[in-house]
């Protein structure tokens, strides 16, 4: 079913019940895409401006989902909108790659 077109632009304002690092909080943000969304949670948690971070959130079957692209993100938000404009969701920080071992080795003299 698609939609019409002005109703693609209309904003959604979902409440998100936010989890980081043992903390949960509760905001609404007016989110239309996944972009919007990341922006939103680095304006309220700085520490995401200057890491990789991932977003996850349990679909109607239980099943955790990590939101990587638009079509999981207009997923979860239909998800949302049959929760009265509310979804809970997990961000976690992912640490930055570091070399591997094999390169280590390489480095060093022997």
């Amino acid at each position: 079913v698609s939609l019409p077109r002005k109703q693609l632009l209309i904003m959604s304002k979902i409440q998100f019940l936010v989890t980081l690092n043992e903390n949960t909080n509760l905001h609404e943000y007016k989110v239309n895409n996944l972009v919007q969304l990341q922006k939103h949670l680095k304006d309220s948690y700085p520490i995401l401006s200057t890491s990789n971070f991932s977003i996850t959130y349990f679909d109607d079957e239980g099943d955790k989902i990590k939101l990587t692209c638009e079509p999981e993100f207009k997923e979860a938000i239909t998800i949302a909108k049959k929760n009265e404009n509310f979804l809970s969701v997990i961000v976690e920080t992912v640490p930055e790659e570091k070399p591997s071992v094999n390169a280590e080795k390489e480095q060093q003299p022997e």
